[in-house]
């Protein structure tokens, strides 16, 4: 199986923009996520990331709502290690201990197993 190659790219920043507001207001007790990959990914400075991630964080540094967004705090921070933080572990950043659980699919075994070890 291929490994992942879409984190960074403009559609995964919006994605997980969103995914941190909803987890911030909703606050389910179970947190279930298919396709979930990786939780932390080195950055590798792709065209399309620099279009992604690195220009939301440039953007988001003149627009006060982005700025003050969870996302961008959580992902700006991670960022500053050279690490992109994935939907497994924004939704365990977010959620910290006020989910019960949280269980994580994906196809690749190896990737699931990386997840459940960043989780413990």
């Amino acid at each position: 199986m291929v490994t992942y190659t879409h984190f960074g790219k403009q559609p995964d920043v919006l994605k997980h923009l969103v995914l941190c507001d909803v987890l911030q207001i909703e606050k389910p007790q179970i947190y279930v996520e298919t396709n979930s990959a990786c939780a932390i990914y080195t950055m590798t400075h792709t065209p399309e990331q620099e279009y992604g991630i690195y220009h939301f964080l440039n953007e988001a540094n003149t627009d006060a709502t982005l700025q003050n967004s969870l996302y961008y705090q959580l992902e700006n921070e991670s960022m500053a290690n050279g690490n992109y933080l994935g939907s497994p572990a924004l939704a365990m950043k977010v959620l910290n201990n006020d989910a019960k659980g949280c269980l994580f699919f994906d196809l690749e075994k190896r990737q699931a197993l990386r997840t459940m070890r960043v989780q413990n």
